[in-house]
C-alpha cells in the first residue's frame, strides 16, 4: 500500500524567519501598503508556503502550527523560560492575523493552542500520522524539532529559505550528529545547554562534554546513576545541576500526546479554493501585488 503524506510546516518560525529576513523593506518603507500596515512577512510567508507546496507536491494533507497568545503550557510555568528573548516587535503581531487570514482564504489548516507550544502541536500530529503509515514531512528553522526524526518522519531544517532545506532522516542521522539519536537530544540540551529557550545546562561541559558522556551512557538518567564513576571535577558538576537538568530534559521535549488539542487527521487534508477571487482581493488590499498577480494567474489556469 502506497504511503500517504502529510507537510508539518512550524508557522512560527517561518513567520519569524519572513519577518526578520524582509526586515529592511521596513527600513526603507517598502514593507508597508499604502495604509501604513507591514506586509513583509505576510509577502514572504506566503511565497514560502507556496513553494513548499511546491517541492511537497505529494504530500495530501498540510497543517500549520502557530504559538498561542496565552501561555498555558507547562513550560510557561517556569520564569526563567525563553526569558532571554526579545520581545516580539510589534510590526510582525500586526502580521499574525494576516498570515491565518492567507491560510483560511487558501485551505490550509493552521491552529495553535494555549496548552501546547507549535513544536508540541505538530509532535502530536506527526505521532498520530505515523502510527497511520503517513510519510510525514516537517519544516522548521528550529532544532528541537530533530528528536522526532523517525522511520517515518523527516525533519528539514530551512536555512536561508525554504529553497535551502537541510534533511535529517533516520539513515543520515548519526553520522549529522556525531553518533547521537533522535531520542537523545532532550538529553543533549539538557546537558549541553540551549540559549534560545534560556536553559543553560550542567556549566561547564559543553555540547562536545555532553556527545561524549551520552554516546557512552546513552542519556542523562544513566550519566546521574553512574556519577560514582566518573572522575572530578565532572562528577561535581552533574551533582550539582542534575536536579536542573532532569527538569530541563522535560522542558526540551517535544509532546506526542495531549487532550486539550482535538483533531482528524482528515481535517488536515488540503482542498484547492473553488475560487481565487477571495485571495486575489485579499493581497490587492493588502497591497501584495506580487501575490494577487500569483493568483490571477492560477486563477486563469484553474478556469475560475
Amino acid at each position: 500500500m502506497e504511503n500517504k503524506e502529510i507537510l508539518l510546516i512550524d508557522g512560527n518560525s517561518l513567520l519569524f524567519k519572513s519577518f526578520f529576513g524582509t526586515q529592511k523593506m521596513l527600513e526603507n518603507k517598502k514593507g508597508y501598503n499604502s495604509k501604513n500596515e507591514p506586509v513583509n512577512a505576510l509577502r514572504s510567508f506566503s511565497l514560502m508556503i507556496l513553494k513548499l507546496q511546491e517541492i511537497f507536491k505529494e504530500a495530501q494533507s498540510i497543517f500549520i502550527a502557530f504559538d498561542s497568545k496565552e501561555k498555558k503550557t507547562y513550560r510557561h510555568q517556569y520564569d526563567f523560560y525563553k526569558a532571554t528573548r526579545k520581545e516580539t516587535p510589534k510590526d510582525l503581531i500586526l502580521q499574525i492575523p494576516m498570515a491565518y487570514q492567507f491560510l483560511k482564504l487558501y485551505g490550509i489548516n493552521a491552529a495553535n493552542d494555549p496548552y501546547n507550544e507549535a513544536d508540541d502541536l505538530i509532535g502530536i500530529v506527526a505521532n498520530k500520522a505515523k502510527k497511520e503509515n503517513y510519510i510525514v514531512n516537517i519544516i522548521t528553522t528550529d532544532n528541537d524539532f530533530l528528536q522526532l526524526v523517525d522511520e517515518n518522519v523527516n525533519i528539514y531544517l530551512a536555512k536561508k529559505g525554504v529553497q535551502d532545506l537541510e534533511e535529517f532522516n533516520i539513515f543520515n542521522f548519526a553520522k549529522k550528529l556525531n553518533n547521537l539519536s533522535p531520542i537523545q537530544i532532550p538529553d543533549f540540551k539538557s546537558i549541553a545547554g540551549d540559549k534560545s529557550d534560556n536553559i543553560l545546562g550542567i556549566k561547564g561541559i559543553g555540547p562536545q562534554g555532553a556527545i561524549k558522556l551520552l554516546n557512552y551512557y546513552n542519556n542523562l538518567e544513566t550519566i546521574i546513576k553512574n556519577v560514582d564513576k566518573l572522575e572530578n571535577p565532572l562528577k561535581e558538576k552533574i551533582l550539582e545541576y542534575k536536579d536542573l537538568a532532569l527538569r530541563d530534559k522535560n522542558l526540551a521535549t517535544i509532546k506526542i500526546k495531549d487532550d486539550h488539542f482535538k483533531f482528524k487527521l482528515s481535517d488536515f487534508i488540503y482542498k484547492k479554493p473553488d475560487n481565487f477571487a477571495d485571495l486575489i482581493k485579499f493581497f490587492e488590499e493588502k497591497e501584495v501585488f506580487t501575490l494577487a498577480n500569483k493568483f490571477k494567474k492560477l486563477a486563469l489556469e484553474n478556469n475560475n
